[in-house]
C-alpha cells in the first residue's frame, strides 16, 4: 500500500458490525492496532518518495532539505542573537549610547520571553499548550529579534 502523508497519518480499517481500527502511522517501524477481536498489523513502514507526479517529489524533497536546515539554524541564530544582544547591552552601557534597533529587539525578545511564560503557565495549570502551533509566534518572534539584535550590534555608531 502507499500514499501520500507527509508526517503522520491515520489508516482506518472498517468493520461491517463494529467499530473501526485505526493506525497511526510515522515512520517508526511495526505498528499494531487492536479493537475488540480484530487486529491489524503492519510489518514495516518505510518513507519512499514514489508519487505519480514529478512536481511533487521535489516539492517534498524541498521540504525535507529545509525543514532539516531549519532544525540546524535556527538554534544557531538565536543563540547568536542572544549573544549579540547580551554584547549590544553592554556596549551601550559603557558608551551611554543606544542603537536604535536595540530597543526594538529588546521589545521582541521581551514578548518572545512573555509567550513562553504564559504558555508555561498554561500548561501547568489547564491544558499541554507547548505543542508547535501555540509555540510558532515565539519561534517566529525569536528570529526576528536575533536579526535585530545582530543588526544592532553590527550597526555604526550614531553621533
Amino acid at each position: 500500500m502507499s500514499f501520500i502523508c507527509p508526517d503522520s497519518c491515520a489508516i482506518a480499517a472498517l468493520r461491517q458490525n463494529g467499530p473501526e481500527i485505526r493506525l497511526f502511522v510515522d515512520g517508526r517501524g511495526t505498528i499494531d492496532a487492536t479493537q475488540g477481536s480484530a487486529r491489524l498489523h503492519l510489518d514495516d513502514v518505510t518513507r519512499e518518495l514514489i508519487y505519480a507526479a514529478p512536481g511533487h517529489n521535489l516539492a517534498v524533497s524541498v521540504r525535507t532539505v529545509l525543514t532539516r536546515l531549519y532544525g540546524i539554524l535556527m538554534p544557531l541564530l538565536v543563540c547568536a542573537g542572544l549573544l549579540a544582544t547580551i554584547i549590544g547591552i553592554v556596549r551601550s552601557v559603557r558608551a551611554r549610547r543606544v542603537q536604535p534597533l536595540l530597543p526594538i529587539s529588546l521589545a521582541a525578545w521581551a514578548l518572545v520571553g512573555t509567550r513562553i511564560i504564559i504558555l508555561g503557565l498554561i500548561e501547568a495549570s489547564a491544558f499541554p499548550a507547548m505543542g508547535f502551533t501555540y509555540l510558532a509566534p515565539a519561534l517566529f518572534l525569536s528570529a526576528i529579534a536575533s536579526l535585530l539584535s545582530i543588526g544592532a550590534l553590527t550597526a555604526k555608531a550614531q553621533h
